[in-house]
């Protein structure tokens, strides 16, 4: 990982020109990973081709997404494997395009779509401590690739988090990095963990800045 200020920066060029290079950062990474050649093909034409419903983001703008939390991936872990590439590229699929999600779990890739099925979080009880916890309990005691995508995919949203304006969603995001992906990463991927906590103080000191004005500061 690059330092705080680049990576938010870069993240911020992404969403403003409609996904920017998303797809050939993805590419690059993914070519350092022979092992993977033509094994991550069929997840990355899904993901392309899908349709994606998400209130205030173009396609591309939400494509960036999953590709910045497959190229982490795939940057992150000494040797990535197909399962955890994969659902990094299709974790929201689910949440976002029900119908998307319906046909790729018809086509009896059941590692990958009960992970996404795990990973789908229940807005409605977002909120709900209890309903937290059993949340992440399940996380961490399934299979390790799904813990990994789960706190690439917090890594990734962190950087973005000044852009909510409500005072209140931002802390409680951070406490819930604190209380549950903070343990997680120590246990999947432990040599990031410093990073998110010092992600998470940046969070906090940043506050709320607005897209175009971040630049400036």
């Amino acid at each position: 990982m690059n330092n705080i200020t680049e990576e938010r920066l870069h993240r911020f060029s992404q969403l403003k020109f409609s996904g920017g290079n998303c797809h050939s950062d993805f590419l690059i990474a993914l070519s350092k990973h022979k092992h993977l050649n033509g094994h991550i093909q069929t997840y990355y034409d899904f993901a392309c081709n899908t349709n994606y419903n998400h209130p205030g983001l173009s396609k591309d703008q939400y494509l960036s997404h999953p590709l910045r939390v497959a190229k982490l991936a795939l940057d992150e872990l000494q040797n990535p494997t197909i399962p955890v590439v994969a659902t990094s590229l299709l974790h929201n699929l689910k949440e976002v395009s029900i119908d998307s999600y319906n046909t790729f779990k018809a086509s009896g890739i059941t590692e990958i779509s009960q992970a996404i099925e795990i990973l789908t979080i229940d807005r409605n009880r977002a909120n709900d401590n209890a309903y937290l916890k059993s949340y992440y309990d399940l996380i961490f005691n399934s299979p390790d690739f799904v813990g990994r995508v789960k706190v690439f995919d917090k890594l990734d949203n962190m950087f973005m988090l000044c852009l909510n304006r409500d005072d209140h969603i931002r802390r409680r995001y951070i406490e819930e990095i604190e209380e549950f992906v903070l343990p997680l990463a120590r246990s999947k991927v432990p040599h990031l963990a410093r990073y998110i906590e010092l992600l998470a103080v940046n969070c906090m000191e940043v506050g709320f800045i607005g897209l175009d004005d971040y630049r400036s500061n």
